[in-house]
């Protein structure tokens, strides 16, 4: 508003109005038709209200025209044809010493644009935030929205505030479109200005590898690029966390590791290069779809039962979505076969187990691991356990001598062995050694006859990592076995019947447990005494006949059940 100030000078001295004459209120100018609001000023008598113009808004100004009527409230300008003029007015009133006020300057120019500074999504809806008119002559302004049907104004609002949420928008499902134009009271409107369209972020879930592809359209509007674009992701509805800051033409972003248990939202910030505006997608929430593998899949123990078969155990994560489980085994801890794919129970066990029963207990260690197909086809093998493969065999010195295969378990460290004796079926511990020993020899008491078949097995301790990083225990028996002593044969030279040593008897280490036959031979070969039974002695006799003094040859045989022969053939002397 120009304001003419008036001001009188006495020699020296000046005094300056205090009334002021108030300029008609120039409402908007309507194909070079000014239109104004009357003023009211009753400092003196009405001359004119003076109109004047300029192709320049600095000037300088000249009088177009004094409308002498006080309650004319337009003006046409038949100078202007179209051309751009300022215009402003003054109230000219008989006045002497008031201030007179100028009316706004307006021009006969459409309104300038209001520039969107940038639109966001705030609790899926859109809000609108934009920078004033600099045209006086606006009053409101129009919000028009992109429809199915084409551009649509879906609102008018005052000056204040320059901001709005459109209660009707639907970002969640597409990018939404604006335009804001300023509007005078004459019906005129601003040019439009470059549309703006808010980031629309959709994605895509791959189920088999554990992935969301999300994608999304740039920001749209700003007259400057966009500086970066920030990735938010909020889990369970806990706070969202910036997790990667992308390039300004990024459009798309895949996010790995989903969990199916989890709620996920994501979205897009967009910031503008050299300003505070950032705008914010809509958020793309879903609870993955996950097919889960068996990533927990962990073979824990073998271990052989009292009847020589194999159990194998084994746990995974109860979540997983599996096709097949396959047990599979080998024999060199190489060419893995599968030996059978039991049912899978639904829902899952976190632990399970199978009973390999044509496992062959003497054949050597056996190596076992589990392998899962998941409804993406995806196989997963765990890890390898291996049973102690216990031998042993008899030695002279009345001692049974054991030696193993160690236990195995990937993963995992055996502690230590117990080696346990079954004699009579009565099982008792016999000693421990540490995981490192794989030999042991047991003393038999040769005057125990049940020693003379010993049965033995070792329970093995280990300590076993599993996938979240506990340890667990696991105790392994191996396959059981036993061992038949040696029974040995030992014989006198001579005898004296009717003396302290009266008979002919070998001596027997555990003769309980063979089949025996010995015979009496005279010189000329000629049978003079047979018996089966381990007991019976020959007495010198041929029937009830005394023999001679003299040499006698025999033959011993004894059989022991494991099919071991043994035979002793030499002479004895017959002293009387």
């Amino acid at each position: 508003m120009r304001i003419l100030y008036i001001i009188f000078i006495f020699f020296g001295t000046y005094t300056v109005g205090i009334s002021q004459v108030f300029p008609p209120d120039i409402i908007c100018v309507d194909k070079d038709t000014l239109k104004w609001n009357l003023p009211t000023n009753t400092c003196g008598p009405f001359n004119s209200y003076d109109i004047f113009s300029s192709t320049n808004f600095d000037g300088p100004y000249t009088l177009l025209n004094s409308i002498t009527d006080p309650s004319q409230t337009f003006y046409f300008d038949d100078n202007a044809n179209g051309n751009p003029f300022f215009y402003y007015i003054l109230s000219n009133h008989s006045c002497p010493g008031q201030v007179v006020l100028s009316s706004d300057t307006l021009d006969n120019r459409p309104p300038e644009i209001a520039p969107i500074q940038f639109l966001t999504v705030e609790n899926g809806l859109v809000r609108i935030e934009w920078l004033p008119s600099p045209s006086p002559e606006v009053n409101e302004y129009i919000i028009y929205r992109q429809t199915i049907f084409g551009l649509t104004p879906i609102d008018t609002v005052p000056l204040v505030p320059t901001t709005y949420l459109d209660v009707q928008s639907n970002p969640e499902d597409q990018s939404e479109t604006y335009f804001i134009l300023p509007l005078d009271p004459c019906g005129n409107t601003s040019i439009f200005d470059a549309p703006h369209s808010t980031v629309y972020l959709t994605g895509e879930v791959n189920s088999c590898e554990q992935t969301l592809n999300l994608n999304w359209n740039l920001y749209e509007g700003w007259d400057t690029e966009i500086e970066e674009q920030v990735l938010w992701t909020s889990i369970n509805g806990f706070p969202a966390d910036p997790i990667d800051t992308l390039s300004a033409s990024d459009t798309s972003y895949l996010v790995t590791e989903l969990d199916e248990g989890n709620f996920y939202c994501f979205f897009i910030e967009s910031k503008r290069v050299n300003s505070n505006s950032k705008s914010l997608s809509n958020e793309h929430c879903l609870f993955p779809e996950i097919v889960q593998p068996a990533d927990e899949l962990i073979l824990k123990n073998v271990s052989f039962t009292p009847t020589n078969e194999v159990e194998i155990f084994w746990s995974w994560n109860t979540n997983a979505e599996l096709q097949t489980v396959d047990i599979l085994s080998s024999m060199d801890n190489a060419d893995f076969q599968i030996i059978n794919s039991p049912t899978i129970g639904i829902p899952l066990n976190l632990n399970n187990s199978y009973l390999d029963t044509n496992v062959d207990p003497n054949a050597g260690p056996v190596y076992y691991q589990i392998q899962t197909t998941d409804d993406c086809d995806s196989i997963i093998i765990s890890n390898y356990g291996a049973t102690a493969f216990l031998m042993g065999s008899p030695n002279d010195n009345l001692t049974n001598l054991l030696n193993w295969t160690p236990f195995l378990i990937e993963n995992g460290t055996t502690i230590e062995y117990e080696i346990h004796k079954i004699v009579n079926n009565i099982d008792r511990l016999v000693d421990n050694t540490d995981g490192a020993t794989t030999t042991f020899s047991d003393i038999v008491d040769p005057n125990n006859s049940d020693e003379s078949i010993s049965c033995y097995y070792l329970v093995a301790t280990a300590e076993i990592t599993l996938p979240d990083g506990t340890i667990e225990t696991v105790r392994s028996r191996s396959n059981t076995i036993c061992v038949e002593q040696l029974s040995t044969i030992y014989v006198p030279n001579a005898f004296v019947p009717g003396g302290k040593n009266s008979q002919f008897k070998p001596i027997v280490v555990f003769p309980d447990q063979v089949s025996y036959l010995m015979e009496i031979y005279d010189r000329w070969g000629q049978r003079i005494f047979m018996t089966t039974d381990i007991n019976e002695g020959w007495r010198g006799r041929k029937g009830f006949r005394e023999m001679p003094m003299g040499a006698y040859v025999y033959h011993i045989r004894i059989e022991q059940p494991s099919g071991r022969v043994e035979r002793k053939d030499g002479s004895v002397i017959l002293i009387r």
